[in-house]
């Protein structure tokens, strides 16, 4: 928990969490949310250069939004 809080309020601020989360791909390529990116092959992060990693987004609403696209998440929502 420590270590979350200082990436928040460190040097980096907002931008350290977003990159911790990996939640960078969401805002560079905010058109995936219409149509989806898919899970599952994380290693497309690094190919298509998104994100700061080439982890998954984790467990946020905003990774399901990207992974399935607009209708799919209203859909699970």
């Amino acid at each position: 928990m420590e270590e979350k809080l200082n990436k928040v309020s460190g040097e980096s601020g907002f931008y350290g969490f977003l990159k911790d989360r990996n939640l960078l791909a969401f805002f560079e390529k905010p058109y995936y949310i219409l149509f989806g990116f898919g899970e599952g092959d994380f290693q497309r992060f690094i190919e298509m250069r998104i994100g700061a990693t080439s982890h998954e987004m984790h467990s946020t609403v905003l990774g399901l939004l990207f992974y399935y696209g607009f209708i799919p998440f209203l859909i699970l929502c």
